[in-house]
């Protein structure tokens, strides 16, 4: 894939107090991205949301480390953010969670979730899949 024309710009954000409230920490793992430019554009995806208080996102580690208050956001929308970043027709993101063992205590939901999506792309017929 060219990556002409395909500069994307941080967007600034200020934390409110209420986001850096109650932080968990969360790594997930993001499938699709092949330059700095794909980075920042699932930045700015997780960043835009209400709650998200901080993210560092790389394309070399295929990674998003992000901090959130999770009484604002849910890991949901988290995931649902790293997908919708990739609206453009051209680019195809994914998330999978990292389960550490402070995820997995502090955000008993996360197990839920990631069944869900094993039993979504499950379902899926194997010559739709990339």
């Amino acid at each position: 894939m060219s990556h002409n024309n395909c500069h994307v710009v941080p967007i600034e954000k200020t934390v409110t107090d209420e986001e850096r409230e109650n932080t968990q920490h969360l790594i997930l793992m993001v499938q699709g991205m092949g330059c700095v430019n794909c980075a920042m554009r699932v930045r700015n995806s997780l960043f835009a949301l209400k709650g998200v208080a901080q993210v560092e996102v790389s394309h070399f580690t295929a990674a998003a480390d992000i901090r959130f208050n999770p009484d604002l956001v849910t890991l949901k929308y988290l995931f649902e953010a790293v997908a919708s970043a990739g609206n453009d027709g051209r680019h195809v993101y994914k998330a999978v969670a990292v389960l550490t063992p402070e995820s997995a205590a502090s955000l008993p939901e996360i197990k839920q979730l990631d069944a869900v999506l094993e039993e979504t792309a499950d379902a899926i017929p194997q010559d739709n899949r990339q």
